[in-house]
């Protein structure tokens, strides 16, 4: 059981309640983001840097390129060149080229190149390369340039933005300029090897970049604006550490979940999902959802979608929800599924010709109320094990996701209150490496971490040696829990145990036990 303010994701001085001693310290709103000057910004990914990567091998000695590259340009000390981004942005990940990983295949010329990969790889990059096979499957820049538009469309021009599934960069890339000139962003990827070069292409632009799982990466509660991105999908569950209500999610619907939890009342999130998300049987999870956010549009994108790119054919969904600015927001018409009828705009098979009618099922929100944000016909598909209901689509995709974009609610998103900073708040640089945010005491002075600078905060003496030790107890405590799932010894675990008890009680000694 944690002390009040000092669980894994708490902050001890949002915890203290009624404590007078510290309940009057003035701590400041965020700044709005649109009044600070513009901040630099990277060319948008352009569609001719991926107009070759069109078979395995290619991506294959594209990725190995730009893996060497990487290393490079890190060892130098130094940022890429305008040729160099071109490399490193033809990275396209593992997910589409299993065979790059497989030593015991009957195609000698792949056994030769996985050889390859394994000695290019340090055991612990080829380790993180290979477990990304299942998910590492990047976005076409249509589709992320229609996902931008969408929220444009929406109203939103600009404040803190989340993309837990980051890739190389590819939502980074397509990002508007206008847009990115405005926001605060934060990226988290799990391998490795994409999250040194989504560091490479965006970290001298200011964006803070985290490598982890996303469920491990500790991120501030009703602070983004703003999330976005194509989450990983599978039929498994990620390792939350936390006792909540959505640690059993199967890992597409968790990203949701977790998200919500991340941005502010009146914030978007943006996802693209597997269709299992809106289409599984089991309601259990839209029910969650739709209790902690409004269902503001979906687009069904037809299985070819991410062909090309990724090489996988899979029918998948833009699903796009709000979080409610106050009273709970009404927003039901999308926990059930409905059979498609033969005469409906969306059957496009012969289900009923084979008696396999009882298949032909879709959520209600597709089948019932708006069968024009599906962009083809739904039919029945093999998915290598079985039939399931597919997204099927000929015709022009570009002007399809334009008319999707079109037909999306205008100015529905509401910005953040603006907030006047006063002149004479002093900041710090930060530490290298030390952008979380929170609170800091340096030098003797309060400072509030906004992820690019310290902030101060002006409190009376007395209260400073307060809040001094809550911080340094909290620091403790997150050292200690971040620990834990990383080693088997409890070895490693009693100095940071013998660290925080200590603290803790030089701290009751001096101002009373924490309640």
């Amino acid at each position: 059981m944690w002390l009040p303010g000092f669980g894994p994701d708490e902050d001890p001085l949002e915890s203290l309640g009624s404590d007078e001693q510290v309940e009057s310290v003035p701590i400041p709103a965020a700044p709005v983001l649109e009044r600070d000057p513009p901040r630099s910004t990277w060319e948008r990914l352009d569609r001719a840097v991926f107009s070759d990567l069109t078979g395995e091998v290619t991506k294959y000695l594209a990725n190995v390129k730009a893996i060497a590259l990487v290393r490079e340009l890190e060892a130098a000390g130094r940022t890429p060149t305008a040729d160099e981004r071109r490399t490193l942005k033809r990275y396209t990940g593992w997910g589409g080229l299993p065979n790059a990983f497989n030593e015991e295949q009957s195609d000698l010329a792949w056994v030769g190149r996985s050889r390859e990969l394994r000695e290019l790889l340090g055991d612990s990059e080829y380790v993180s390369a290979k477990d990304s096979t299942p998910n590492a499957h990047y976005t076409s820049l249509e589709v992320i340039e229609a996902m931008w538009s969408m929220v444009q469309r929406l109203g939103f021009r600009g404040g803190r933005i989340l993309e837990p599934a980051a890739g190389v960069g590819y939502f980074l890339g397509g990002m508007p300029a206008e847009i990115a000139q405005r926001s605060q962003i934060t990226a988290v990827e799990l391998d490795q090897l994409s999250a040194r070069m989504l560091k490479a292409l965006y970290g001298a632009h200011g964006v803070s970049i985290t490598q982890g799982a996303f469920e491990g990466v500790r991120l501030p509660e009703g602070f983004f604006d703003l999330a976005i991105g194509n989450v990983p999908f599978g039929n498994y569950k990620v390792a939350e550490m936390r006792n909540v209500a959505y640690q059993d999610f199967l890992i597409h619907d968790y990203f949701f979940a977790k998200a919500l939890e991340l941005v502010r009342p009146g914030g978007l999130v943006v996802f693209i999902t597997s269709s299992g998300t809106l289409d599984k049987q089991d309601e259990r999870v839209r029910e969650y959802l739709a209790s902690k956010a409004t269902l503001v549009a979906a687009t069904r994108l037809p299985e070819s979608t991410f062909q090309a790119i990724a090489n996988t054919s899979v029918t998948t969904d833009i699903v796009i929800l709000r979080k409610p600015l106050a009273a709970r927001e009404s927003s039901s018409s999308w926990m059930e599924l409905a059979q498609i009828p033969k005469d409906s705009p969306l059957y496009g098979g012969d289900a009923y010709y084979y008696h396999l009618e009882w298949k032909m099922r879709a959520n209600e929100y597709f089948v019932q109320h708006h069968p024009d944000r599906v962009i083809g016909k739904l039919q029945l598909v093999d998915n290598g094990y079985d039939k399931s209901v597919g997204c099927v689509f000929e015709g022009d995709l570009e002007a399809a996701l334009a008319g999707q974009v079109d037909s999306l609610p205008a100015g529905l998103y509401a910005e953040r209150e603006a907030v006047k900073i006063e002149p004479a708040r002093a900041t710090r640089d930060l530490a290298p490496g030390d952008n979380r945010l929170g609170f800091r005491v340096v030098d003797g002075q309060l400072f509030e971490c906004d992820g690019e600078k310290l902030l101060s905060v002006e409190v009376p003496a007395a209260k400073l040696a307060r809040i001094e030790g809550l911080v340094g107890i909290r620091d403790a405590a997150r050292a200690l829990v971040e620990a834990q799932p990383v080693t088997d010894s409890d070895a490693d675990l009693v100095p940071l145990r013998e660290r925080l008890n200590a603290l803790y009680d030089a701290f009751a000694e001096q101002f009373g036990c924490i309640s």
